[in-house]
């Protein structure tokens, strides 16, 4: 699939959509499928924004790959959150421009600490592999919710939210705008565990459980997909090698996944949030239904 990906591609995000290709055949071949509240079939480029703490777990940045990579998404911003957030908007400016250097995509610093005051964890290695990440212009005047409030706006009802970390920029976008629920058209998340009997917690959920409440507890549109849909594939060797290939984004990517299972300590990973990436664009490779979700302390 990578090699019919490359033929097609125009040569500015060749790799970027082989990335793509990569990683969505990978979960295609493994899932059968868990999710939430079904997205009906797009007529044309869904503009999304990516609410991401990139730069820790290699699955963001594999995430962002996707929607870089998928002629079904207009990726239209990019919001981050969750500890060093104006580290992790120069990450993923940087990850943005080697798919392509002419891109101009919004990258917005978002909120550094969650609403559950919970302390912030980091593996300490965010970033560590560019050694010049602040020659990454990155606006620190624009505010993270209202960039969400102005653009879920201005794609009234069109617009898909992929939030793949601590969903404080959400929350807070909510509190001031109780119109956004009406203007966003998914709320696409990552997060949780549904599996019967004993669940593990979830970074995300847990590292701010406050904001997790308020947002099922809101009227907003949600599809989300936890643990027992994204622990279903492994990416590693063979997957990485191919990733690799696929010009200088997916040399990057590779690099961090070696960084990644490093730190990990075993040579794979799930790819938590590529899968929901993926969800956008390939709905079909997954089974649905609807649920209340009741957030528990620990997420």
């Amino acid at each position: 699939m990578s090699e019919h990906g490359d033929s097609v591609a125009p040569p500015r995000v060749r790799a970027g959509r082989s990335t793509f290709l990569v990683v969505a055949a990978l979960i295609a071949t493994t899932l059968t499928g868990v999710a939430f509240v079904t997205l009906r079939e797009p007529a044309g480029p869904v503009p999304v924004v990516l609410d991401t703490d990139i730069a820790t777990d290699v699955d963001d940045a594999l995430a962002l790959g996707v929607l870089l990579g998928s002629p079904e998404i207009a990726l239209v911003g990019v919001t981050t959150v969750y500890g060093d957030t104006l580290q992790r908007a120069r990450f993923a400016s940087r990850l943005i421009h080697l798919a392509d250097p002419d891109l101009d995509i919004p990258v917005v610093v978002g909120q550094r600490q969650p609403l559950s005051k919970r302390p912030v964890w980091s593996s300490g290695h965010e970033g560590e592999l560019f050694d010049d990440l602040a020659l990454e212009l990155i606006s620190q005047s624009a505010d993270d919710a209202r960039f969400l409030i102005d653009t879920a706006r201005r794609h009234r009802g069109k617009l898909v939210v992929l939030a793949v970390g601590p969903l404080t920029n959400i929350a807070l976008a909510l509190e001031l705008d109780p119109g956004f629920a009406d203007n966003v058209k998914d709320l696409v998340i990552m997060g949780g565990d549904f599996r019967t009997g004993d669940r593990t917690p979830e970074f995300n959920f847990y590292s701010d459980v406050v904001a997790t409440q308020e947002i099922f507890d809101s009227n907003i549109h949600i599809t989300v997909g936890g643990l027992d849909l994204t622990t279903q594939s492994k990416l590693g060797q063979s997957q990485r090698q191919l990733i690799s290939r696929c010009g200088r984004l997916g040399a990057a990517l590779a690099d961090e996944l070696d960084a990644w299972w490093a730190f990990q300590r075993h040579p794979w990973n799930y790819p938590h949030d590529p899968t929901l990436a993926t969800w956008l664009v390939q709905p079909e490779l997954f089974n649905t239904r609807h649920a209340t979700v009741t957030i528990g302390d620990n997420g």
